[in-house]
């Protein structure tokens, strides 16, 4: 059974103004020089998720241009917490996105998917536009949003240019068209090939 499930892409106007901004010039953007903290922090557990572990090192902690919707709780180990007074507990909306654009179109969307576990929103831990340049080739680090052993979730795409660049989940992948929205369980690392030309703009949400 595939691990990568596509939605039905409702293409409202809700979805249609979301887009349009996203890809206008008042669009905020912030640059990230990596995507994750460190190279090696997935490398247990590659083999179970069908990638060679000898192939660490021709995937690139790739910089992106980020703009932060809902920003992710700290999802701590109960026996080992490790807590700081800092730490957020709850994730909490950063952009006015959410309120304007991203939550009109997600209403859309859950509508016309109703009925599909893949589709079933309880609660949202994460919410990010990514951007990723062509002057980058090669494919990301395989990593996970959250760690999934103490808290499964899914993860959502929703491609809103045609650049291409496959999304692997494992050793299942998509190739993505403008428009193409997927979701996938945490059961499986993830990365994403860099686009061959043009902006890949994602947006990248986790839920349960």
């Amino acid at each position: 059974m595939s691990i990568i499930k596509t939605l039905i892409n409702p293409k409202t106007e809700n979805y249609y103004r979301l887009k349009e901004y996203v890809l206008s010039h008042n669009m905020e953007w912030h640059w990230n020089a990596a995507s994750i903290k460190s190279i090696y922090a997935y490398r247990n557990r590659f083999s179970e998720c069908g990638i060679p572990v000898e192939e660490i090192d021709n995937y690139i902690n790739a910089g992106f241009y980020g703009h932060t919707v809902i920003t992710r709780n700290t999802i701590y180990d109960k026996d080992n917490p490790h807590l700081t007074d800092d730490d957020p507990l709850l994730p909490v909306v950063v952009s006015d996105l959410y309120r304007d654009l991203v939550n009109p179109f997600l209403c859309d969307l859950i509508r016309a998917n109703v009925g599909r576990d893949e589709c079933y929103i309880r609660s949202i831990l994460r919410c990010n536009f990514n951007a990723v340049h062509s002057d980058q080739q090669g494919f990301s680090i395989p990593h996970e949003d959250h760690d999934s052993t103490i808290i499964p979730h899914k993860n959502m795409l929703v491609y809103l240019t045609d650049s291409g660049g496959k999304t692997f989940v494992g050793t299942e992948y998509h190739s993505p068209a403008e428009d193409d929205i997927v979701v996938f369980n945490s059961s499986k690392l993830h990365y994403m090939e860099m686009p061959k030309s043009k902006r890949r703009i994602v947006m990248v949400m986790t839920f349960i």
